[in-house]
Formats: structure tokens, C-alpha cells, sequence
């Protein structure tokens, strides 16, 4: 069992507080009265750029408008940011930390931040940063120093869509060595950003004499201003440098750079053996405390160097209140670590290592693993990060971590190391790359197949390979189900977390092939092993799995409190905006929509269902989701929300390549054409519906089920509208027979409510009344009402129902419950009013078709049918409106789809 890493130590280990506020100098702080009025003009537009090289003193001015900001009671929130930061997710959490600090009540996103944001997707956090910040009725300032360490093109377009939609009193102040690609330019000539450039940055001479003080004459001051171009941090050094001395005249005279360089070789020139040994050793370090100096450096009195050497304080940054860490001016760290490496390469990987083994021993396992790969020891990279957990680090709420260390590795360390391509290949599906996912995991199949695997990664491969095969929807074959069935039972029973994976493959297996009762039993057994495993993520997953195997079976009490339970779990553990509780809410507002079609938030559901498919999602997650949408549009009719839930099914098929999903695309696009009446489009889909169908007698083919239920729904419906398909009555047999052997009753209580409106559409009332009196009987211990709402003629024929029954007590239990679902139509705020088939067209209109059908002209039709040409006009008019075409030939091809001729 591999050892996991300690992920409920606080705080997280890629989070340090200390960025959230200025970094502290161990120098004076030069007064800049001229900048910081810049940066107090930057800071009225909605972005505000501080662009210059380093050592122009951007932090210290930014510190000192920071304070004073602070002190005048505003909003101000401050982030140090580094390389790492190029990762979105922790920019956004920094960004929303930075916010929490600053006063701003971002709720639930604290939380999530805290997470690293694994759980949402980034639409998903703009949108909810933009909601927090448009509660705010006092300007909110934000400061990133240090942006071009962060800079990358998803980091960039974050901002860019934070400038664009977030409310205007949010202000973004960034620092940077150069203009970051964010379209600066046009954004000062739009009036929507301020570049303070370094030219406002650099010293006058007042400000130098300022600095300097009285004991140095004005001589001194204006060789400073002279030979340094008033660059801050050659002032700075300068003074260090000198010791003291009255006068300055040891300057080095050239570019600037050079002349940071003259003094830090003064500096190390001037310092003792010691204090020269911790300058340069430690340089390999981003930040450092005292005991992490010492066990690099090998110095044992390193607080003394620290806090009384004069020439280490001049070139070191406080960043805490404490005291206790530390880093360089970036600009320094750079050169000394440059001299270092000049003097001996071997040192420098020498030194990367027992920085490895101190953060391995601090268990700071992201920095032990970033130290083990600079210190050119992949090997030792490698197993830190398989002793942290590999990819079961994200069964145990480690996707952040997993993603941090997985920064360290090339794609060559892949082809030596399996293992971590397995979990980059797991990250992948995480992230809805599965397409990706799948050419990585062919790399390691074809190694299997050449040479084989060792016992370890091949049990990781078959876990791996379960995985995505759920993700792709891929377990179609006849033996999917016993093949995962005999990997769970094959590993050693100690390995109870691979085992608990296997049976949560196997459980979305069987749940697509309609075999609830496998499912059920691989889900209980799962969440057992789950539960030994101490994997509550795991737990949580399996809830859901459990949730939906109940909601088919239209077990929904069973099924509410599985995925109350499980929703419950989410939000204590991964926070209210978790996409576990995403999953949750999704299966929740579908089983409260069954009951009550009044119960669904539909703008909530597609919401909920766009976060899914951007991040962790698989096809029964967004059958529960889509399914319920469907419903809801054939009882309100929503145009608008039809388009929007179709928008999002085509990107999502687009971005998984789900088949099944596809198919469940087909059956929106077609309720979507019935409520638009665009009769074009509804020919087109029932025709791409037909063409692709199949039919699924055998019982070890059954994988299509669902979407093949859900089009026979869609086709029936059409049928109802006027829109007839061939064996339209075999098919809804055929469904009503999957679903009573499968036992997916919501399903069968759905085909039968069908199958009785299409009986009593075409008069045969004996007929219709039996179905609905049977679904009747299945949905009334559960209250499942929205079933009964499908179509117009479906609530005619409840009230046929309860009137053909009313007398009959062995009927009861159906018409009482019919009776409720009648009541409860009053509750949906539609006005249900059925339009029967045989009346679409009057018998005038009738005649004046078979007319059109011939070929006859408007003057023909009249003359045949003793009319005048405007009559005949009328009446085509008429014939197209109700037909629902704007031609001659496509009236009469949609006359003869419908057999009106």
C-alpha cells in the first residue's frame, strides 16, 4: 500500500500567508513622493501597470501606497506572487484569498480557495468572484507584485475577463519587469488602464539627498543621481557598500546593470568567509527560515547572520511579522546564484539536495520534490512523489498537490517513469481532457504489450484504465462487466483501495448496461473499501453511484438520502461549491423534478450542469441533468432554455465524445424543433434519430438503453404533435420491455404514460386507460407526478381515467393518486389545452391540399373548387401556418409525412 501523504495538515502545502501582504525590507525605505503619486493616479483606473526593470524599487513604492491606502480605511488586498502562480487555479485562489484578507466577503469561496480550487471550474470561479464583488459599494484595490513570475495565457485571460466584467470598483495594480499581454495599449487609449513606467520610478535629486541624509554633501548626492541614473537599488548598495565613508567616490561609472554588479562583488568582497558562504548558498532557495539555512549552508550560528550581519540584512527580505523567513531581492538572488554556479556546478546540486531533504522532513513534500528535480536526481523526485501517493493522491482531496509536483516532471521523465504518466494521464480526466488522456494511456498499453509490466504499475494501469473508461463511456463490450468484476476480486484483498476503484468502475459499468442489481452490490461492496481506505472522496463518490442505481429504480426516498448523505459530505469536505457537490445537486433537483415539475430551477440545473462538464463529470451525471431538462421543456415550452441546454449538450459531446450522450443530444433537438414548430427540423432529427437506432433485444447488448428509452419518448411525443414515425408503436413496446426486464421503472412509468396518451390519441380509451392506471400504480408509493404532464392528451386522459374509475375501489390507490397529479396541474403556471390530430386541418383546407397535392395552380384550385383566388389564398395561408412550412412543395411533403394525404 502505497503511503499517502498528510493532506489535512493546515495549511495547505502549496498556500503561504506571507504573499498575502508586503514583503518587509531589512533597509530604509526611500520616501518617493513622485511615484507614489503615479501609482495613486494608477490606481482611479480599473488597471493600474507599475512596468519597469528590476531594481526601480516597484514592491517598495507599492508598500508604501499599500500602507497608506490601508491607513485611509480603504479596501486593499496584496499578493507576492512566483512561477508556481502560473498555475491557474492557485493564481485564482491567491486572487480570492487576497480578497478574503482584504475584508471582502467571498462566502464559500474562501473555502474552495483553500482547496487550491480543485473542485470548480474557472468560468465557474469568474463568475462567482464577479458576484461577491458586485456586493461591494466601496472600491476595492488589488495588488500583484511581481506579475511577470505568473504570467501565462490562461493566468492573463483571467484578468483580461475580470477587467472586462467585474464591477467597476475593482481595481487591479500590477507590478512587472515588462507589459504583460493583456492588450495594455489599447486599454490606455480606452481610458481603462494607467503605466507607470520607470522613468517615474527613478530618483530626483531631492529624493537622493533626501535618502542619503546631511551627513553626506551634495557632491555625493549628485554623483549618485550621476552615475546611477537614479536606479533605487544602486542607491541603495552604494551606501551599503561604502561603509559609511563621508564621501563616494568609489562608483563604478557604466550601464546599470554592471552596476548592480560592482556591488554585490563589494558586498561579497566584504563580507567574512561565513557570511559569504550563506549568500551564495542559500541563493538556491525561494525563501528561507533559519533552520532550512542551516541544514543547507552547514552553519550553525545562522540567527546571528541573519539578523546582525549588515551585509546580509542589506540584501534580504523579511516576509513575515515574525521575522522568521526570508528571501532575496529577485535581482540579487539571480546574481549571486549566477556566481555560484560559476564557481561550482557540483555545489549547487549538492545544495538542491539537502534543501530536498529538509522539506521531506518538514513535510513540505511540493518544495522536497521541486529540490530533489533541480538537484538532478529525477529518481528521487519520483519516489518522494509515489511516497506522497502518485495518483491516488487525488482519492484523498490531493488533485492540487498532484498537479503542483507534476510540474516537476518532463515528458521524457515519463518514458522512464510510468508511474507518473499515470497520474498525469488520471489529472487529464480530471480536467475533461479525455481525449488526451487516452494517447497517453496508449503509450504505457504498448509498453504492456512489448515487454510487460511489474505487479504495481500493472494494477495502476488496470485502475487507470477503468477510470477511463467510465470517463470515455467505453464499457459497451458484453464482457466489460465480468472482466472489471474479476480485476476487483484478483487483487490482494489488502489492496482495499484499488479494489474499492475497480468496484466504482464496475458500478457505472453495470449501471449503464441496465444491470442495477450488479451495481448495487459492486457499489456497497466499494464503499466498504473505500471506507477501510480512508478515501472520503471515495465514500462521497459512491453515495452518488448509489443515489443514481435508486433514482432509476424509482427508489426515491432510498435515493434522496443517499445523495443528501453524500451532498452533505461534499460541502463539509470540499466545500459548498465542490463539483462532488456540483454531482450532488445535479441527481437532487432531478429527483425533486420527477415529483414535481414545479421543483426544478432550470436556469440552476444548466448551471450546475455547465460545471460538470468542465471539470469531473460522466454520462450518468449528465443523463440526470439533461433528461430532466427535456421534461421540463415539453410541459413549459421554453425556446430560449431549449437553445441553451442544446448549446451546452453540442459542447459537451464535442469536448468528451460520448456516444450515448450524443444520442441523448438528438431527442433535445428534436423537443427543441416541436416547441419552435419548425417542421424542417423535425424531419431532420426523427430521420437522423432512425437512422441510428438500436434496438437492444439481447440482454448482454443493452448499453444504449437510456438514450434509446429517452428517443422513444422524443419520437412519441412528435407523434402526438402530428410528426409520425414509422413503428412508432413497436418501439415504445420494445422500450416498455427493456425497462420492466431491466427494472428501470421512473423509465417504464415515463414509456407507459406514452404509451396510453398515443393509445387514447387514436380513440382506443380502454387502451390508454390501462397504461396509465399501471403507471399510475408504480408512481404512486413515490409521488412521481411529472410523468403524467408530458402532453396535453396525457392530462385529458388522467381525467378520462379518474372518471371511468371512480366507482371501482380496486382502483383506489391509481385514481386518488391521478387525482393529485390533476390537482397539481394548477401549480405549474401552463395552460395545458389539448389540440387534437384530426383537426389540424378543416375539410376545406383538406380539399384545397389534395388540390396543391395534384400540381394545380391558385386559378385551377379555384375554379375546381368554385372559389375566388383570394379565398384559395386564405386558405393556403392557413395550411402553411398550421403545417408550419412557407412553400407549396413543403406543405405537401410535410402533408404526406403527417398522412394527411
Amino acid at each position: 500500500m502505497i503511503k499517502k501523504a498528510n493532506l489535512n495538515s493546515s495549511p495547505a502545502p502549496w498556500f503561504f500567508a506571507t504573499k498575502l501582504s508586503p514583503p518587509k525590507t531589512n533597509s530604509t525605505l526611500m520616501q518617493r513622493e513622485f511615484a507614489l503619486s503615479r501609482v495613486e493616479e494608477a490606481s482611479e483606473y480599473p488597471l493600474g501597470l507599475i512596468t519597469a526593470p528590476a531594481g526601480f524599487g516597484k514592491s517598495s513604492v507599492l508598500t508604501q501606497w499599500y500602507q497608506s491606502s490601508l491607513s485611509k480605511g480603504n479596501i486593499v488586498g496584496w499578493v507576492s506572487l512566483d512561477y508556481a502562480d502560473s498555475d491557474i487555479r492557485r493564481f485564482a485562489s491567491y486572487f480570492i484569498m487576497a480578497l478574503d484578507r482584504a475584508g471582502v466577503e467571498m462566502g464559500a469561496l474562501t473555502f474552495a480557495a483553500e482547496q487550491c480550487l480543485v473542485e470548480l471550474s474557472i468560468n465557474s470561479v469568474l463568475s462567482k468572484i464577479i458576484h461577491a464583488l458586485a456586493n461591494i459599494n466601496q472600491n476595492i484595490f488589488l495588488i500583484f507584485d511581481d506579475y511577470y513570475q505568473a504570467e501565462s495565457s490562461e493566468v492573463n485571460n483571467f484578468v483580461s475577463s475580470l477587467l472586462e466584467y467585474a464591477p467597476d470598483k475593482l481595481h487591479i495594480i500590477l507590478s512587472s519587469r515588462s507589459q504583460p499581454d493583456i492588450q495594455v495599449g489599447s486599454k490606455v487609449v480606452n481610458g481603462t488602464a494607467f503605466e507607470v513606467e520607470k522613468q517615474s520610478l527613478c530618483f530626483s535629486l531631492e529624493e537622493i539627498k533626501d535618502y542619503v541624509g546631511d551627513e553626506y554633501g551634495d557632491n555625493c548626492a549628485e554623483k549618485l543621481l550621476a552615475q546611477t541614473e537614479g536606479w533605487a537599488v544602486a542607491i541603495q548598495l552604494a551606501i551599503v557598500a561604502n561603509k559609511g565613508n563621508k564621501e563616494i567616490i568609489n562608483l563604478f561609472s557604466g550601464k546599470q546593470q554592471y552596476i548592480v554588479n560592482y556591488f554585490t562583488e563589494q558586498i561579497l568582497d566584504q563580507s567574512t568567509d561565513l557570511e559569504r558562504r550563506f549568500l551564495l548558498y542559500t541563493s538556491i532557495l525561494d525563501k528561507f527560515n533559519v533552520s532550512l539555512a542551516k541544514a543547507v549552508c552547514d552553519i550553525d550560528d545562522v540567527p546571528k547572520l541573519i539578523y546582525d550581519s549588515k551585509n546580509i540584512q542589506s540584501l534580504v527580505v523579511t516576509l513575515d511579522k515574525e521575522e522568521t523567513w526570508f528571501r532575496y531581492h529577485h535581482l540579487f538572488s539571480d546574481l549571486l546564484f549566477k556566481k555560484l554556479k560559476r564557481d561550482s556546478e557540483a555545489t549547487v546540486y549538492a545544495l538542491h539536495r539537502k534543501a530536498s531533504l529538509w522539506f521531506e522532513h518538514a513535510n513540505q513534500i511540493d518544495e522536497a520534490v521541486k529540490h530533489a528535480r533541480l538537484s538532478g536526481d529525477v529518481d528521487r523526485a519520483v519516489a518522494l512523489f509515489l511516497k506522497a501517493g502518485g495518483w491516488e493522491l487525488v482519492l484523498y482531496g490531493g488533485v492540487s498537490l498532484m498537479r503542483t509536483l507534476l510540474r516537476n516532471f518532463s515528458v521524457n521523465d515519463f518514458e522512464r517513469h510510468p508511474q507518473v504518466r499515470l497520474a498525469y494521464i488520471y489529472l487529464m480526466m480530471k480536467d475533461g481532457d479525455i481525449q488526451g488522456a487516452d494517447a497517453q494511456l496508449q503509450k504505457i498499453h504498448i509498453i504492456d504489450e512489448k515487454v510487460g509490466l511489474d505487479a504495481a504499475l500493472q494494477r495502476d494501469f488496470y485502475v487507470i484504465h477503468s477510470l477511463l473508461r467510465i470517463y470515455k463511456d467505453d464499457n459497451k463490450s458484453a464482457d466489460s462487466i465480468a472482466k472489471l468484476e474479476s480485476l476487483a476480486n484478483n487483487l490482494n484483498t489488502t489492496d482495499v483501495l484499488g479494489r474499492a476503484v475497480l468496484r466504482a468502475s464496475l458500478t457505472l459499468a453495470a449501471l449503464a448496461c441496465g444491470k442495477f442489481s450488479i451495481a448495487k452490490i459492486a457499489a456497497k461492496a466499494g464503499l466498504n473499501e473505500m471506507r477501510q481506505a480512508d478515501s472520503i472522496l471515495g465514500v462521497n463518490y459512491l453515495f452518488i453511484h448509489l443515489g443514481q442505481i435508486e433514482l432509476h429504480q424509482a427508489n426515491l426516498d432510498v435515493a434522496q438520502a443517499y445523495l443528501t448523505e453524500a451532498g452533505n459530505m461534499a460541502e463539509i469536505n470540499f466545500g459548498i461549491d465542490s463539483r462532488l457537490k456540483t454531482n450532488c445537486d445535479i441527481n437532487l433537483q432531478a429527483l425533486n423534478f420527477w415529483q414535481e415539475p414545479n421543483q426544478l430551477n432550470a436556469d440552476k440545473m444548466l448551471e450546475l450542469l455547465s460545471n460538470a462538464c468542465d471539470t469531473d463529470g460522466w454520462f450518468e451525471i449528465y443523463a440526470s441533468g439533461f433528461t430532466s431538462i427535456l421534461e421540463f421543456l415539453r410541459i413549459y415550452q421554453g425556446k430560449e432554455l431549449a437553445w441553451k441546454a442544446i448549446s451546452l449538450i453540442t459542447l459537451t459531446v464535442r469536448k468528451r465524445q460520448i456516444q450515448r450522450l450524443a444520442q441523448l443530444e438528438l431527442s433535445l433537438r428534436l423537443t427543441a424543433a416541436l416547441i419552435s414548430r419548425d417542421a424542417n427540423k423535425i424531419m431532420l432529427v426523427m430521420e437522423t434519430i432512425s437512422e441510428g437506432d438500436i434496438f437492444l433485444e439481447n440482454e448482454d447488448h443493452s448499453y444504449s438503453w437510456l438514450p434509446f428509452c429517452e428517443t422513444t419518448l422524443a419520437l412519441g411525443i412528435a407523434y402526438l404533435d402530428g410528426y409520425k414515425s414509422k413503428n412508432i408503436e413497436d418501439r415504445i413496446e420494445t422500450s416498455i420491455k427493456i425497462a420492466r426486464r431491466i427494472g428501470a421503472i421512473l423509465y417504464l412509468i415515463r414509456l407507459l404514460v406514452l404509451k396510453g396518451t398515443l393509445a387514447y390519441s387514436k380513440n382506443a380509451v380502454e387502451a390508454g386507460v390501462k397504461c396509465i392506471l399501471e403507471a399510475a400504480q408504480l408512481a404512486a408509493n413515490q409521488s412521481i407526478k411529472t410523468p403524467f404532464f408530458m402532453s396535453p392528451i396525457a392530462v385529458e386522459l388522467m381525467q378520462t381515467s379518474i372518471e371511468l374509475n371512480a366507482a371501482n375501489p380496486s382502483k383506489l390507490l391509481e385514481t386518488n393518486f391521478l387525482k393529485n397529479c390533476f390537482e397539481s396541474r394548477k401549480n405549474l403556471n401552463v395552460t395545458i389545452t389539448a389540440v387534437p390530430q384530426h383537426s389540424l386541418l378543416s375539410k376545406r383546407e383538406m380539399e384545397v391540399m389534395s388540390q396543391l397535392a395534384a400540381g394545380k395552380a391558385n386559378k385551377e384550385i379555384a375554379r375546381n373548387l368554385d372559389m375566388t383566388g383570394n379565398t384559395v389564398k386564405f386558405h393556403l395561408k392557413n395550411i402553411f401556418a398550421k403545417l408550419a412550412v412557407d412553400k407549396r412543395i413543403n406543405a405537401v411533403n410535410r402533408a404526406r409525412y403527417l398522412n394527411l394525404i
